[in-house]
């Protein structure tokens, strides 16, 4: 005849998550906090539209639990530097965007080649379109036939070329790293060959 108060079922939630811990276990705990998150997540759902960063956050609770239950045979998720995507979407707002009265637009988009075990990521973005001479000499640094010192600007080149060399370390020998421009649109793109 009444329903039980969320607000207790999310701190009965904490308390076994709090007892777990206390028992050091862990895969219990973060199972706990996931699924709060999810009940959370589900009461504050409308009719009304959702943005993405909501629906990534639900989707990465649920993923959280999964991963647990199938005892890490599930892969979802690719290992990558702190700092990897962060300075690429600001070069595209600094180099791109913002040099334009025009409306700006970014897009992440991450894919898996099955042939070659091989993950693409590529950040895309509108605006002031990168200069073909500009976009030689990046790709000429970002394929090691430039050095970084004969890099006539700073900007971009020396930042994705950090990137880059952050990303050899995880990854040796398995990383290819390029821009492309074409229209409005500049894209950086990251190939991550994956070990089987």
């Amino acid at each position: 005849q009444s329903q039980i108060h969320p607000h207790f079922i999310y701190g009965t939630l904490e308390t076994i998550r709090m007892l777990a811990m206390a028992n050091q276990d862990m895969d219990t705990a973060s199972m706990i906090y996931s699924l709060s998150s999810l009940m959370r997540q589900s009461v504050e759902i409308t009719s009304h539209a959702s943005t993405l960063e909501k629906e990534l956050s639900i989707v990465q609770d649920y993923m959280d639990i999964q991963q647990i239950r199938f005892s890490g045979a599930l892969r979802y998720d690719l290992k990558l530097p702190p700092f990897t995507l962060q300075p690429i979407v600001e070069n595209a707002i600094v180099y791109g965007i913002s040099q334009t009265l025009d409306p700006g637009e970014i897009l992440i988009r991450i894919s898996r080649q099955v042939k070659g075990n091989t993950v693409c990521i590529s950040i895309s973005n509108t605006g002031n379109p990168m200069k073909p001479e500009r976009l030689r000499e990046v790709n000429s640094l970002l394929a090691g036939l430039t050095v970084p010192e004969a890099i006539h600007t700073q900007g971009n080149g020396i930042a994705l070329n950090n990137i880059l060399k952050r990303l050899q370390f995880l990854y040796p020998d398995r990383i290819d790293m390029k821009i492309e421009a074409e229209d409005i649109w500049t894209r950086v793109i990251i190939m991550i060959q994956e070990t089987a």
